[in-house]
C-alpha cells in the first residue's frame, strides 16, 4: 500500500482501520529492520505496534519495557494482539505492511554501508591460482 501524503498507511485489523505512522526514532526502526534476520513474524509484528499511530486502540507493550529489544517487543505486541481474538493470519498481514515501511524508511539510512568502488571489487574477486607446493 503506497503511503499517503503524510506518509502515514492505513491496514485494516480485525475491521478497523489502523494508521500506522513510522516511529521517530530510527534507531527503533534499525533494532526492527535487522532483527527480521532472526524472527521475520517477530520483526513484523514489532513494526505494526511501532508504527501504531492511534494510542486509545495501540496494544499497551512498550519497547522499553521489553529493555529496546524488537523480538521480545514483538512478542509482546503479537500476545496482546492475539488476545484481543485478533486471528493470526490478519495481525501477520498487517505487520507486513507495517514491516515494509520501516524496511523503507532503513534503506536510505543503510545506502552508505555499501560503497560501490567494494562492492565491485568484491564482485570482481576470483582466487589467485595455488602456488607450487600449495595444497
Amino acid at each position: 500500500m503506497p503511503p499517503a501524503p503524510n506518509g502515514q498507511h492505513t491496514v485494516t485489523l480485525g475491521g478497523q482501520s489502523v494508521a500506522l505512522t513510522l516511529p521517530a526514532s530510527p534507531s527503533m526502526r534499525l533494532d526492527i529492520f535487522f532483527a527480521a534476520a532472526t524472527n521475520l513474524d517477530r520483526a513484523a509484528v514489532a513494526a505494526l505496534g511501532a508504527c501504531w499511530g492511534d494510542r486509545e486502540t495501540r496494544p499497551r507493550v512498550s519497547y522499553a519495557r521489553a529493555k529496546h529489544d524488537a523480538l521480545a517487543y514483538g512478542g509482546a505486541v503479537l500476545d496482546a494482539l492475539l488476545g484481543r481474538g485478533l486471528g493470526y493470519r490478519d495481525v501477520m498481514r498487517a505487520a507486513g505492511e507495517a514491516f515494509v515501511a520501516i524496511e523503507g524508511s532503513v534503506r536510505p539510512l543503510l545506502a552508505d554501508l555499501a560503497d560501490p568502488d567494494e562492492v565491485a571489487a568484491v564482485e570482481d574477486f576470483t582466487v589467485a591460482p595455488a602456488g607450487a607446493g600449495s595444497v
